[in-house]
């Protein structure tokens, strides 16, 4: 893909956290390693006054404390928080409406996971004009058998290997 990153696209960006949810991730280390660096992308927000989509799975409670009070530092008319009720979150719930009466065209997607929730999310976004960013750290899920739909985040927008990186390409 040859999108070309850069702070150009501050304007029209968001930032979409997904399933970051107590539930989801208190079983798995490898999830909660994903809160200082999703945390440090909230940073980022707040400092270049990038919106943010708090994305909630209905029924399984609220997103976990950390990340909450990491938003409560953005303005508040950048903090939106989206229910849904299957895992993709443009699926009957306005997001999409909220995204393009926002001006967004670049998504930047972390959340669990990456081959469920955030796929079907980052799908549905794609295939409805959105620009999909990612880095490996912010988003987990890796599985074998879910081997394409790891592959399609590189295939169909910048995949970075580190958000540091893909912070630093958006200064």
């Amino acid at each position: 893909m040859n999108l070309v990153i850069n702070k150009e696209i501050l304007p029209s960006l968001a930032v979409l956290l997904i399933d970051m949810q107590d539930y989801f991730i208190n079983s798995r280390e490898e999830r909660q390693a994903l809160i200082p660096k999703q945390v440090g992308v909230i940073k980022f927000c707040q400092k270049n006054d990038v919106p943010i989509v708090v994305i909630e799975y209905s029924n399984f409670g609220q997103t976990t404390k950390r990340l909450v009070d990491a938003t409560k530092r953005l303005s508040p008319e950048n903090v939106y928080r989206v229910i849904k009720s299957s895992e993709d979150a443009f699926a009957e719930t306005g997001l999409q409406d909220l995204l393009q009466g926002r001006g967004v065209k670049y998504l930047l997607v972390m959340g669990v996971s990456t081959c469920a929730c955030v796929y079907q999310t980052a799908f549905h976004a794609f295939q409805a004009g959105f620009k999909i960013i990612t880095s490996r750290d912010l988003i987990e899920g890796y599985r074998e058998q879910y081997k394409q739909r790891i592959l399609w985040y590189g295939e169909n927008g910048p995949c970075y290997d580190n958000y540091k990186q893909l912070l630093e390409d958006l200064s």
